[in-house]
């Protein structure tokens, strides 16, 4: 990967939005072909423009299919350009971040009317784990915290102990002795509790009863942590964690 990324805005926009954890771009370089050509058999696009980050980005992530907001990250900075591919902004996370999260293990852009959120997890190996979370439309940090530990293990590997709730514009964060709800704009924690413990997996919001059912399962990041654990089926007061 170049130390800056060519981005190729019509390959972008057939592919479509993501709003989860990034995937590299590293597979799919080696198939972007860019050019006027109209066979359709060799997968030609036609260039709308080109633009290049400020960063080594190697993830990238669009805010909508028209490409208002595009995203390209590498483990301590980012980069975000406009559907004409105009950077307006890039920085270092450590610079950007008010308790100095740098070196993002964990990185989670969840798509938003209003632009997006980046959120990070730095992992401290010899010291207290720093969480931060970013505005994608403005660069700006919106909050950040040192309550949440042991969201990734020790050696690395997939986390799966972040989930938003799009409904609520909420995060759930599970850790080892159970879950918290926290507002995804200000990392207010709404509810905490001890009788859910897990990940969440697929849930259903129900906005008359303000409740939700969800499945939580032993997250593969902190298997170590569970001893024991059984999958659930729960159904949860959304408005204070009580457990139905």
């Amino acid at each position: 990967m170049n130390k800056k990324l060519l981005l190729i805005a019509a390959m972008l926009v057939a592919n479509g939005a993501v709003n989860a954890q990034f995937g590299k771009l590293k597979s799919l370089a080696g198939k972007i072909t860019s050019g006027g050509s109209k066979d359709k058999k060799m997968g030609q696009f036609k260039t709308v423009w080109e633009s290049e980050f400020a960063n080594k980005a190697d993830r990238l992530a669009m805010v909508n299919q028209n490409g208002t907001y595009i995203l390209g990250t590498d483990d301590n900075s980012a980069t975000v350009l406009d559907e004409n591919g105009k950077q307006i902004w890039e920085g270092d996370y450590k610079k950007i971040t008010t308790n100095k999260t740098n070196n993002s293990e964990f990185q989670y852009f969840i798509r938003s009317e209003e632009g997006g959120y980046l959120f990070l997890f730095d992992q401290r190996k010899m010291g207290t784990d720093r969480l931060a979370v970013i505005d994608v439309r403005t660069g700006k940090e919106l909050w950040n915290s040192e309550n949440y530990q042991n969201i990734l293990p020790k050696d690395g590997g997939h986390v799966d102990a972040v989930e938003y709730i799009s409904e609520l514009d909420v995060f759930m964060i599970a850790q080892k002795d159970g879950l918290n709800m926290v507002k995804a704009k200000t990392g207010e924690k709404i509810w905490e509790t001890k009788l859910f413990k897990g990940s969440v997996g697929k849930y259903v919001y129900d906005k008359g009863k303000n409740q939700i059912v969800m499945l939580n399962y032993k997250p593969t990041t902190l298997s170590a942590l569970f001893s024991g654990f059984k999958n659930q089926l729960v159904r949860i007061n959304a408005a204070n964690g009580e457990i139905l």
